[in-house]
């Protein structure tokens, strides 16, 4: 009896840990219930890796790098553009099974994530393994105006599994995009299906 309640106590705060917080803290989203298209962008003004800058990060790293100029490549293209397109895709899957909205280029509102922070996973044995966490803001643009309708915290965006290498950071933004969709549609923001 005690190992299972040990078990059901673990599961409860995993559950509990593995949510992220969102927050509207400027504005209001009430506009979006009629809107069926949106646009995602992907940005990384004053991200920080930990308690770094994100360029004190990557130079951090440069001496244990058998090619430093390939490692720096890597980190602000290549990663840069499979996290926008990992992003990308699972916000718009997202919306797409549960709402009426779909992501497209076009789209007069869109939805700029900004990187504020990156804390890297760690695999461990058993509970001491974490998964990436990204904190990041939202703003919700009106693209024929430039106007910012919206802006929403993301605290703690958590990658479903263990990742510790920095060339796999990206895919803790598949978790990023689809848990936006998910609460966008929870929240009533948009049209459900």
């Amino acid at each position: 009896m005690k190992k299972l309640l040990v078990i059901l106590t673990a599961t409860a705060l995993a559950c509990v840990a593995n949510a992220q917080k969102f927050t509207v803290v400027e504005g209001d989203l009430n506009f979006l219930k009629d809107v069926t298209e949106l646009q995602v962008s992907l940005t990384w003004d004053n991200t920080m890796m930990g308690e770094m800058t994100e360029a004190e990060y990557v130079d951090s790293k440069l001496p244990e790098k058998e090619d430093p100029e390939e490692f720096k490549r890597l980190w602000y293209e290549q990663d840069r553009a499979t996290a926008l397109e990992m992003l990308g895709k699972s916000f718009s899957g997202s919306l797409g099974k549960r709402s009426r909205v779909e992501v497209s280029n076009t789209a007069r509102y869109k939805f700029t994530f900004n990187i504020d922070k990156i804390d890297l996973g760690f695999a461990g044995v058993g509970f001491v393994s974490r998964g990436t966490l990204i904190d990041a803001t939202i703003r919700v643009i009106d693209t024929t105006t430039g106007e910012v309708m919206a802006v929403i915290a993301v605290d703690e965006s958590k990658s479903a599994t263990m990742y510790v290498m920095e060339q796999t950071k990206a895919v803790a933004f598949d978790n990023l995009g689809n848990k936006t969709g998910k609460w966008l549609v929870k929240k009533k923001y948009v049209m459900k299906k």
